[in-house]
C-alpha cells in the first residue's frame, strides 16, 4: 500500500483514540513511497473527530472480516490467472 498505508493509520488513529483526546493534537504524517519520492505534512485536529470515528467504524469492521488462511488467497489467485489467461496471450 505505500503511502496508503499512511491513510490506513490515520484511519486506526481516529478509530482507537478518544476524539477529546485528539482535539488541538497535531498528527504528523509521513509516506515513504516507493523510495523515490516521500511526503510530509502535518495535521492539527481543529474539532470533534466523533463524526469521523462513526462513519468509519473500523473496530467493526474489522472484526466482521472473514480471516482465510494464505492458501486460499493464493488458490484464488490461480484460479483467476487461469480465467483470465486470454488476457496476456500475445
Amino acid at each position: 500500500m505505500y503511502t496508503a498505508s499512511l491513510y490506513g493509520g490515520l484511519s486506526s488513529l481516529l478509530s482507537s483514540v478518544e476524539p477529546q483526546q485528539l482535539k488541538g493534537k497535531r498528527i504528523s504524517m509521513f509516506g515513504f513511497g516507493s523510495g523515490c519520492a516521500s511526503s510530509f505534512f502535518t495535521l492539527r485536529v481543529k474539532g470533534d473527530t466523533s463524526e469521523l470515528r462513526e462513519k468509519l467504524d473500523l473496530i467493526n469492521r474489522l472484526e466482521s472480516m472473514k480471516v482465510v488462511a494464505c492458501q486460499e488467497f493464493v488458490d484464488a489467485l490461480a484460479v483467476c490467472s487461469r480465467a483470465h489467461s486470454w488476457l496476456y496471450r500475445t
